[in-house]
């Protein structure tokens, strides 16, 4: 890997994430356009999907970034460290959304109300 930034790698990355980014896209897309659903509902699934969106278009310049600083400041080291911060980064962003989905998926919001509580 060269010290020089490594733009053919992202671009792999970022074109092996296509599928998900026009569905991510789509779906943002869909959250702010269908007024029918609780606006909660939205505003959570709409949360997720950017989340998600974000993390997929970041995630490959930071993974390229720190693999090279870490081979250039640990030439004989693997970089580890690094890629295991980073990929804890990136689960952590996958969590958040997945809780985003999910509260939208079972919260309350969309029922009717029912009489006097």
């Amino acid at each position: 890997m060269s010290s020089t930034f490594d733009l053919q790698m992202v671009l792999t990355r970022l074109v092996g994430s296509a599928p998900f980014l026009a569905v991510a896209f789509a779906g943002i897309v869909l959250c702010l356009a269908r007024e029918s659903r609780p606006v909660r509902v939205r505003i959570a699934v709409g949360c997720a999907l950017a989340l998600q969106l974000l993390s997929h278009l970041v995630l490959p310049f930071l993974y390229t970034h720190v693999a090279q600083l870490m081979n250039a400041q640990f030439s004989g080291s693997d970089g580890r460290a690094g890629m295991i911060a980073i990929s804890l980064v990136a689960t952590s962003v996958s969590a958040t959304a997945l809780g985003l989905l999910l509260f939208a998926a079972f919260s309350r919001d969309d029922l009717p109300p029912t009489g006097d509580r």
